[in-house]
């Protein structure tokens, strides 16, 4: 039988203040063909985050990726995304709670 692929591991933060500032870096990179593992840490004391991916830029559609009934994640606490693999391609991810201020670009490549 053949092996499973291991995760992609990938960190993604939403600091103090996220809501205005945005999340701690705007721009990821995963590697193709693989699962993610996303761990996502809301440093935001009492706001709530979480994280969604789009294929390219229109953030109207529906995500690639999205946590289950778009759970938020209630500051300060952390939680590990299981991503499905992603083709190579340029995607957006953003928080369904702050969509206009929380937003980066992912290139999977």
């Amino acid at each position: 039988p053949e092996e499973e692929e291991e995760p992609f591991h990938a960190e993604l933060a939403a600091p103090e203040g996220a809501v205005t500032e945005g999340f701690a870096t705007d721009v990821l990179a995963f590697e193709p063909d693989r699962p993610i593992e996303l761990a996502f840490d809301n440093q935001d004391p009492g706001q709530s985050h979480n994280v969604q991916i789009f294929e390219g830029t229109d953030t109207t559609v529906t995500p690639v990726f999205a946590p289950a009934d778009n759970a938020l994640i209630n500051g300060v606490a952390e939680e590990t995304y299981e991503v499905p693999a992603l083709p190579a391609g340029t995607y957006t991810y953003n928080c369904f709670a702050h969509p206009a201020t929380m937003v980066g670009t992912l290139t999977v490549a």
